[in-house]
């Protein structure tokens, strides 16, 4: 048997007294927390929530706009699409006048047009220059499909043709020209770097009207040009 002092009982007892005033104490604590823990995590549920349907609700309308966008896009083209063929229908029944080709031939009307058919942007621009300050009105093409779009659009009185251009040089392209019903007439200049006897009969057996070996004479260029452009020179060509 134990047995314990009297002053070793007394402090037993109060340890745990203490030891219950916390236990309660710990208790009521918890008792408390508790809700205010629930409230907090219903209301971070409830956040959550309310931010997940807001997530959807903006995806539901962003399919929704780009749905729209798309169908907008498709009605577009769409009415591009009608409109250009209405537009063709009408040229080809001759109730639209294209605004360009009426500025082409009203202006063209007095003024002489020399399309130049050349690679070299120098030397397009160098013959520009010299064309126009005779008052001429000058057309540039790069190179034989260039002409095509060209020739379409502007009525041509004559053409200066440079013999190598890639694809399909300016042999090939005057032979093309001379086989056409509507430029047969028009006479083409060769206005070429190759300038062996051999070159300058090519140019001939294509077609040409003349030929201009580079570097060429400003003043015999532009006599040339102005001859081929009298009516009775053209005619004859």
């Amino acid at each position: 048997m134990v047995v314990f002092s009297v002053a070793k009982v007394t402090a037993l007892r109060a340890f745990a007294a203490e030891l219950s005033l916390g236990t309660r104490k710990s208790a009521n604590l918890c008792d408390k927390t508790a809700p205010t823990v629930n409230q907090e995590y219903a209301g971070s549920a409830d956040k959550s929530r309310r931010t997940i349907s807001m997530i959807v609700s903006l995806k539901d309308r962003a399919a929704a706009m780009k749905k729209q966008s798309k169908g907008a896009t498709g009605a577009g083209k769409t009415l591009r699409k009608q409109i250009e063929n209405i537009r063709k229908q009408r040229i080809r029944s001759g109730k639209v006048v294209s605004l360009d080709d009426f500025r082409n031939l009203r202006d063209g009307a007095d003024e002489k047009c020399v399309l130049v058919v050349d690679d070299d942007e120098v030397m397009r621009g160098a013959l520009k220059r010299i064309l126009e300050a005779e008052g001429m009105n000058v057309v540039l093409a790069e190179d034989g499909l260039d002409l095509s779009r060209k020739i379409e659009t502007n009525r041509v009185d004559l053409i200066l043709l440079d013999v190598s251009m890639p694809s399909v040089d300016g042999y090939e392209l005057c032979r093309l020209l001379k086989a056409h019903p509507s430029l047969a007439t028009v006479p083409v200049v060769f206005v070429s770097a190759h300038k062996t006897a051999e070159d300058i009969q090519r140019g001939f057996d294509a077609g040409g009207s003349d030929y201009v070996a580079k570097p060429f004479d400003v003043d015999q260029l532009t006599q040339l040009v102005h001859k081929y452009l009298q009516p009775a020179t053209r005619d004859a060509s």
